[in-house]
């Protein structure tokens, strides 16, 4: 768990927010909020609680903590790089871009609808990779940084 400031807390791809005293439940309220959809998840008289709660929906937390600092990383960078007042997401239009998210879902098992990449929306590709990440093992988000590393190159080589 990481704490993000007063009262909040990162955990398991969800901000734990403290909300004050609740007259009515005279308790203090807690809230969990998914970081991919934005919509409240659970709800509880205490942190402890909650983190409970959560991982009896999510299954036991993931013994490895740096999947899940690469998962939050991704994450994140996704979330940036999708802004609205950039034009940075067509740069996921690329092959190489592209197929990640495919192959890990396709590996999960997982029934997903394919993207015509050249008719995609912003939100569209946001929503794929941040499923394909959630879905991603270590190997995987190691090929994502590898994939990266490689944009990264090659787009400095052009300047």
């Amino acid at each position: 768990m990481k704490r993000l400031g007063t009262g909040k807390y990162l955990y398991r791809g969800h901000v734990l927010k403290n909300h004050g005293y609740y007259p009515p439940d005279r308790a203090i309220a807690w809230e969990a909020i998914d970081l991919v959809s934005g919509q409240v998840v659970n709800r509880a008289t205490s942190r402890s609680a909650l983190k409970g709660l959560l991982d009896n929906e999510l299954g036991e937390p993931s013994a490895n903590p740096m999947l899940i600092k690469l998962r939050t990383r991704w994450l994140r960078w996704i979330g940036s790089v999708c802004r609205p007042d950039k034009d940075t997401w067509t740069d996921l239009l690329n092959t190489n871009w592209s197929q990640w998210p495919g192959t890990i879902l396709t590996k999960n098992k997982q029934q997903f609808t394919p993207i015509h990449w050249k008719n995609a929306t912003r939100d569209q590709v946001k929503s794929f990779f941040q499923s394909a990440i959630q879905l991603a093992d270590l190997e995987d988000l190691f090929k994502l940084d590898g994939l990266f590393c490689q944009h990264r190159f090659y787009k400095r080589l052009r300047k």
